[in-house]
């Protein structure tokens, strides 16, 4: 049982989805053991799908019990490269590190290069994730991993690339995308190649058309001389994309290329012949089974997961032989997947859906854990720590512990034995805050942390918690320990990477915080419905497959958020001059012909039954309309009139899911109408003063940017209300630019001396427009967050901005010693301080520019002031109070003053009380008026009182603070919770939104503007 019976040769079977093209690749596999005794383990089967690899496993389960060469590409080269590691130069055990810890190592290599690039766009949202782009599509059109002499160009993003690969080699690193170049690398060895060439004389692949450049040479060198290779690939002739064209060429070089062109025997013609309108494939026959059910009367998302939710139930009841296994929900928008998961609960025929890794008590205690260590006590997470269950410190005991600390100022940790207040349990309370300062103690943040959390979490007690607490059932336990462990292992994968590329600890801490974010609690069950997204659905197999969501805006933007480098000019980065693979992103043709055949891989998923739908309206609550290739699926059967409905006018295998039985099973009844009843859509979320006022102003620019998290296209340069809160920050201050606590030892000299704030002003200006550096006259050292002259448009704009930057920054340093109410007695005590506070269980966060304290005869007070640089500060009080307390059935526009007041009075750091008056200081507009007081517009100011409520005088008082406030905005963030989020177009919202684009209201009434 060694080698093949017959001669060497390459032969590829082509064809569409479902035209049995794997079935037949299995047929191969199966003669070539039973027919020709070769010996399993002799023949390579490769996918580029885990859940194909698993599916092809299962199908040849009766050849033998274990198949380690049936895989993926990607295993099979970790396998290949842990066999010869020593020859590679890797360290043992091979593991390849994660997305974020390898964009961490190209970040770190575009900022040793630098370059122009780098000074202008290297903070800008979504710059590393286009240079990830580039330094992929360089990798793809490469063929070995060690860079040759002339193979780059001198462009800054070529050096970059090199650059990268010397630190992935320097530091030893494995990554999932440069592997295959690695193994290319590997097997141009000739003593290696030919070993593999005689361990796998059988080579098979399945989805060629799936293979990357880098992967198709791969594939290429893994076949030596005497190697039989069979393969399979979803190919039409003359394919406008280039990917596709470069495996043509590999095509055109095997001896036999086979076509298939019939539906597999067990397969639902209906379907088969469905995905053939949709590529387009000529002499798609009309099928005589059963029909396709079209879902085309939603209203809204929530409609059509009801339809999807009633479809399901029915065919459950009516089938008793179904599982829910054998169901996939396939999402062409995976925003969808939550609202079919939710319907879908409420008739009982999922699981609820898991919370997030970050609320794993585990997990938890080990992001505050973090915080901790690179805060220290400022971290203020001792209450958070105290309060999870298996710490076990008494509620009443923690509230009094707080108040303590408050009093001593201090953290609850540092609290001694003398300052202990009288507790309920005073033993039990000492001994719990031993444990939790000793565990804490050993963290070291020179030490590698995946030990020293898993110890901490051990110490607590959190371990011997989770597994003895009855509450809970194993399979909660058990999620729990999976989940903390998959945690740490991440944690160690990018804090080595971090550390091996000298990474600050201050910059990586907060990804480590991140990374419980992208972690799932909970895997489908067996026994589960599938749901399934474009990016999850290759590989996933169902009996009853519903496609949901095929609207126009399923299909991606087919430009990329941030372009660094145009398109043209991705060939120059080789120096070469080597034929390369170009994305082709817009080229009509290829677009169109991607998104077919990603259309044509969510519709077969299913074999026996499929059900499409779309809805009328977007989750936020505009119209839409159905997506383009409808007009392909309906062929001469109907057509979408200028409504944007499917109208069916000749149907032969379509049918109106409305006109189907109604439902088999209980459940809730189905409501109609256009309104959607709300559905929540945002749980544990943080909100804060700039998302309710984004969504006062249009509720849908909310829910795309922070529902959705839609990155924008346009660039988030730097602007001047930042660069003058920065500077603001550290001349008042000690130099730092935020969370600085001015409260404790004397004031600072330069408070109230007009002449030195103004030197401590500009020479912080000064530096920030540099971007260098520097000691600040009378005290403290300032390091500017950017290089803030970078982003502000051409020279002449520039030097207009550090102009107006200058003249305004001199009025507020006259006006800070003379202009505030009572600046004798005032004292700056806390900048830019952050606050978190809950309103009826709603967590709210931000953060304050500045709260003063003034201590006069009648006691100690505290007020809050919001720097302005725009316009909105300016109005008049009147205005500025029909912001948030608006007579008559106006709408409230903006809570920004009232939460900063509600903050204060929930405690902030040290501080809780009502303040006594609520600041808006209009920077550039501080003008001094020739008797030396200062205009109105300078400063405008809200009192706080006991009285009643004066719009003219700016008079608030506190019982609207304590009652009326409270409640108008917890409405505002149940409302902001749930949908639909529609669309409150205005002319200046809209001409200032980054979504106009996509929203056809805002294009009619700000775009044309």
């Amino acid at each position: 049982m060694s080698t093949p019976s017959s001669p060497a040769f390459r032969r590829v079977l082509t064809g569409t989805p479902l035209t049995g093209k794997s079935s037949r690749l299995l047929r191969d596999y199966i003669h070539c053991v039973r027919k020709e005794h070769v010996s399993p383990q002799r023949i390579l089967l490769l996918s580029f799908f885990s859940a194909n690899a698993q599916a092809l496993r299962h199908k040849l389960h009766e050849v033998a019990q274990f198949l380690p060469n049936v895989t993926t590409l990607q295993h099979f080269q970790l396998t290949l490269l842990t066999e010869y590691v020593d020859t590679v130069g890797l360290d043992t055990p091979l593991e390849e590190i994660s997305p974020a810890a390898r964009a961490l190592i190209i970040a770190r290599a575009w900022a040793d290069v630098g370059g122009a690039l780098w000074r202008e766009f290297h903070e800008a949202p979504g710059a590393v994730g286009e240079l990830t782009r580039v330094v992929d599509w360089i990798s793809q059109n490469r063929r070995r991993f060690t860079l040759t002499p002339g193979e780059l160009s001198e462009h800054e993003l070529a050096r970059v690339y090199a650059h990268y690969i010397e630190l992935c080699e320097q530091h030893r690193v494995l990554t999932f995308q440069e592997s295959s170049l690695r193994c290319l690398d590997l097997l141009a060895e000739e003593g290696i190649a030919r070993g593999v060439h005689n361990r796998f004389p059988v080579v098979m692949v399945d989805d060629l058309h799936q293979a990357r450049p880098d992967q198709l040479a791969l594939i290429e060198r893994l076949c030596g001389p005497d190697t039989r290779f069979t393969g399979t690939a979803w190919f039409q002739e003359n394919p406008a994309s280039p990917e596709l064209r470069h495996v043509q060429e590999f095509l055109q070089s095997c001896e036999q290329v086979e076509t298939l062109d019939r539906p597999a025997p067990d397969l639902n013609p209906a379907i088969t012949s469905l995905i053939g309108r949709v590529i387009q494939m000529p002499g798609a026959r009309q099928p005589i089974a059963s029909p396709i059910m079209l879902a085309a009367g939603a209203s809204a998302v929530e409609d059509e997961a009801e339809l999807v939710a009633r479809a399901v139930a029915d065919q459950l009841a009516r089938d008793r032989a179904l599982k829910p296994s054998e169901i996939a929900i396939v999402a062409a928008d995976a925003g969808l997947l939550p609202f079919a998961r939710r319907v879908l609960a409420r008739y009982g025929l999922v699981s609820p859906q898991p919370p997030p890794a970050r609320h794993n008590p585990l997990i938890y205690a080990g992001i505050l854990a973090l915080q901790w260590l690179a805060q220290g006590a400022d971290a203020e997470i001792d209450s958070e720590l105290l309060a999870l269950p298996y710490v076990a410190i008494d509620p009443i005991d923690r509230a009094a512990l707080e108040r303590a600390a408050k009093e001593h100022e201090k953290s609850i940790l540092e609290l001694e034995g003398t300052e202990m207040p009288s507790l309920v349990a005073p033993e039990a309370t000492t001994a719990c805050l031993g444990r939790v300062r000793e565990a804490l103690g050993k963290l070291n943040k020179e030490s590698p942390l995946r030990p020293q959390l898993f110890q901490l979490i051990r110490d607590l007690g959190g371990i011997a918690w989770a597994w003895d607490n009855s509450a809970f059932g194993r399979a909660q336990r058990d999620e729990w320990a999976r989940t903390f462990s998959n945690w740490l292992v991440a944690i160690s994968d990018l804090e080595g990477t971090a550390r091996s590329v000298n990474t600050p600890f201050e910059e990586w801490i907060d990804l480590l915080d991140g990374l419980a974010d992208e972690l799932t609690q909970t895997e489908t069950r067996p026994e589960e419905i599938q749901f399934l997204d474009s990016l999850h659905a290759n590989g996933s197999h169902a009996r009853r497959a519903f496609v949901v969501g095929l609207s126009e805006n399923a299909c991606p933007i087919q430009n990329t958020p941030l372009q660094l480098i145009s398109e043209k000019e991705l060939p120059a980065l080789f120096a070469d001059g080597r034929r390369v693979v170009l994305p082709a992103l817009k080229d009509h043709a290829a677009w169109i012909e991607r998104e077919a055949r990603k259309l044509a891989v969510l519709l077969s998923r299913g074999t026996e039954h499929l059900q499409v739908s779309v809805s009328q309206f977007t989750a936020g609550g505009e119209a839409q309309l159905p997506s383009p290739f409808f007009e392909r699926m309906l062929a001469d059967e109907g057509e979408i009139d200028k409504d944007g409905q499917i109208q069916l006018t000749h149907p032969v295998f379509w049918s109106k899911a409305s006109e189907f039985a109604p439902l088999s099973v209980g459940g809730p009844p189905r409501h109609s109408g256009s309104a959607p009843e709300p559905a929540k859509v945002l749980n544990n979320h943080t909100f804060s003063a700039t998302q309710i006022r984004m969504y006062l102003t249009c509720p849908l620019q909310f829910f795309l940017a922070h529902v959705l998290n839609i990155e924008t296209e346009e660039e988030d340069t730097p602007r001047r209300g930042s660069l003058i809160h920065e500077v603001l920050c550290a001349a008042l201050g000690d130099g730092t630019c935020r969370e600085v606590d001015l409260s404790r030892g004397k004031q600072a000299p330069w408070i109230g001396d007009a002449p030195r704030l103004k030197e401590r002003a500009q020479k912080a200006l000064d530096a920030a427009w540099t971007g260098q550096a520097t000691d600040l006259p009378g005290g403290g050292h300032y390091t500017p967050s950017a290089e803030w002259s970078v982003g502000f448009g051409p020279d002449l704009q520039r030097r207009a901005v550090h102009l107006w930057a200058q003249d305004a920054l001199a009025a507020w340093a006259e006006f800070e010693s003379g202009g505030l109410p009572d600046a004798e007695v005032r004292r700056p005590i806390l900048l830019e301080v952050p606050f978190r506070f809950e309103i009826e269980g709603l967590p709210i966060a931000g953060r304050i520019d500045r709260i003063d304290q003034i201590k006069t005869a009648a006691g100690t007070f505290y007020e809050v002031i919001d720097y302005k640089t725009g316009s909105s500060g300016k109005y008049a009080l009147n205005a500025q109070m029909q912001k948030f307390l608006p007579e008559g059935d106006k709408r409230p526009s903006d809570y920004q003053l009232p939460l900063y007041a509600l903050a204060l009075m929930a405690g902030v750091r040290r501080i809780q009380g009502a303040p006594r008056a609520l600041h808006y200081m209009n920077i550039g507009s501080i003008v001094e008026k020739d008797n030396g007081s200062y205009t109105a517009e300078s400063c405008r100011t809200i009192q706080v009182t006991k009285g009643k409520l004066d719009y003219r005088r700016g008079e608030l008082p506190i019982s609207a603070l304590e009652k009326q406030m409270p409640h108008a905005i917890a409405s505002t963030l149940n409302s902001m919770s749930s949908t639909p989020c529609a669309a409150t177009p205005t002319y200046g919202a809209c001409n200032y939104c980054a979504f106009t684009s996509v929203c056809d209201q805002g294009k009619a009434t700000g775009g044309e503007a």
